[in-house]
């Protein structure tokens, strides 16, 4: 039978076992670490999913009835991707203050309204020769007061910034003889309301403006 002495068993602890202890612990770790930074990848997938939503009102309030929170019917018209060209027009205008300033409704149409053959309207209307017809033209899109649907729809006739007074026919859904859809947007100075066309296309003015444009050339 073979006896161990003592020191030669101590001196086998320290040289097998000890470092057994220590391979153990850092595996333990290793694996303790592995989990803390999957538990991290976890809360932050969470957190991301849980994110509410951007504010999307401008463009959530395409879709039908909504709240801009755009201040007034110029800047949303402006910063909205649907209307943009209208408001653009708008802000070249003298009724850009008022549109800024003042409560009142704003008979916007749609940018798809304007198409390739008709973007000479545009660019004829940016023009300073044509700043009283683009006033005009913006005067009579412009209503007094902030009105929605509900209220118009109450109304036989509506007043524009300039005095004007167009016909409203509720059961043809047209405001001046054109139509107009259920989209509305309210902003904190005014509400917008989506027309399928502009009330008038001031072609014989703003042909000759091209004319006169293209002789002085």
């Amino acid at each position: 039978m073979v006896i161990f002495a003592p020191k030669r068993i101590e001196m086998t602890f320290r040289l097998v076992i000890i470092p057994l202890v220590f391979i153990v612990l850092v595996l333990s770790s290793c694996v303790d670490s592995d989990q803390s930074k999957a538990n991290d990848q976890k809360k932050n997938e969470k957190t991301i999913n849980e994110e509410p939503p951007k504010d999307n009102a401008l463009d959530n309030s395409n879709g039908g009835i909504g709240k801009s929170d755009a201040g007034n019917v110029m800047r949303f018209t402006m910063t909205s991707g649907d209307y943009s060209v209208w408001g653009y027009l708008l802000s070249l205008s003298s009724w850009a203050e008022t549109a800024t300033d003042k409560e009142v409704t704003f008979l916007c149409p749609n940018n798809e309204i304007f198409q390739p053959g008709q973007k000479h309207l545009i660019s004829e209307l940016k023009r300073p020769e044509n700043k009283k017809l683009l006033d005009a033209l913006m005067g009579k899109h412009l209503l007094k007061g902030s009105m929605n649907l509900e209220a118009i729809n109450k109304m036989q006739s509506v007043e524009t910034i300039t005095g004007q007074i167009l016909k409203v026919d509720k059961a043809m859904h047209t405001i001046g003889g054109v139509a107009y859809t259920s989209k509305e947007i309210s902003t904190e100075k005014g509400h917008v309301i989506i027309l399928e066309d502009l009330l008038e296309y001031p072609l014989l003015e703003l042909k000759e403006s091209s004319l006169k444009h293209i002789h002085d050339k």
